[in-house]
């Protein structure tokens, strides 16, 4: 590089400067084309009424309004929201103290305790979800099997209205937990092992250091873990409903993601399946970004004791 253009590219506001964004431009790219196009596309097919085989017509409103109107569709939002209600003290609260006793007791097995944990989240939705359908069929699967031999009936965990939902959500904790450990155990990486020792040596107790020092430090992860959760519950509990309960019995088991699939690829009507996921889009977007403003503002808050 001649002394000139090594001068141009140091040159405040110069070709350096831009220099980086020539890197993202591919990342940039690629980011509109999987994201940001089919959100766009899903709005404009949202207001009109198709097939998947014809061309769409413009209906405006009316797709809202018959999803609005829908009793399966409603269904699944509520449902939705259950999963979402059920995956804040399931993937956001009970993972800490899990996390802050491997952080602070596994010693050298700390690593082997994080591969435990985090596996679930490698495997497959759709392969996890034939797992655990080995495991709870009641016709031939190991826990069923299992209680048999002890004198227990088996519950219907799929079968009946009430548990099924429960059950998906169970299932849907055992794949998502691990990542949340992991990310509480990423957040106390800043933590300095000697202000812990300091302060057991001034008399500090366990609960107290726990509490004054380790829990404020996770304050700013909560916040992204909990935005996490918000979005990827629906996402990942889909495998299970598909393989496991298709959403029943009834709709008992149903969520947005679930509906968008049973209107777009089993009723071919691409709008009300658009006007869902709009829906779910919306609610679960703004639910998601108050987690990560509420996260960011305990990120300006806390202050680790020195």
């Amino acid at each position: 590089m001649s002394p000139a253009s090594l001068h141009a590219a140091r040159r405040p506001g110069g070709a350096g400067r831009a220099a980086p964004w020539g890197y993202l431009v591919l990342a940039l790219a690629l980011v509109a084309v999987w994201i940001y196009l089919p959100l766009a596309l899903t709005g404009m097919l949202s207001v009109t009424s198709w097939d998947l085989i014809g061309t769409p017509r413009l209906v405006g409103i009316a797709n809202y309004q018959a999803v609005l109107g829908d009793p399966d569709s409603l269904a699944a939002f509520d449902n939705t929201a259950l999963y979402a209600l059920a995956a804040f003290p399931l993937l956001v609260v009970l993972p800490v103290p899990v996390a802050v006793a491997v952080w602070k007791h596994a010693g050298h097995l700390r690593s082997t305790y994080r591969l435990a944990l985090f596996f679930p989240v490698i495997v497959a939705p759709v392969m996890g979800a034939y797992l655990w359908q080995w495991v709870i069929n009641p016709t031939g699967g190991i826990l069923p099997g299992l209680l048999a031999m002890a004198g227990v009936p088996s519950p219907p965990l799929l079968q009946s209205s009430r548990l099924a939902l429960w059950t998906i959500v169970g299932l849907t904790t055992w794949k998502m937990f691990g990542l949340s450990v992991v990310l509480y155990q990423a957040g106390l990486a800043g933590v300095d092992r000697a202000l812990l020792d300091a302060a057991r040596t001034d008399g500090a107790g366990e609960w107290q250091v726990t509490k004054h020092v380790l829990l404020p430090a996770l304050r700013p992860t909560a916040g992204m873990v909990a935005f996490l959760a918000l979005i990827s519950v629906a996402q990942w509990s889909f495998a299970f409903i598909n393989v496991l309960t298709q959403g029943g019995p009834g709709q008992a088991t149903s969520n947005a993601l679930y509906r968008v699939y049973e209107l777009g690829l089993l009723d071919f009507d691409g709008g009300q399946a658009s006007a869902v996921a709009v829906l779910f889009f919306v609610v679960i977007g703004g639910l998601a970004l108050l987690a990560l403003t509420l996260g960011r503002q305990g990120a300006t808050a806390v202050r680790i004791p020195s």
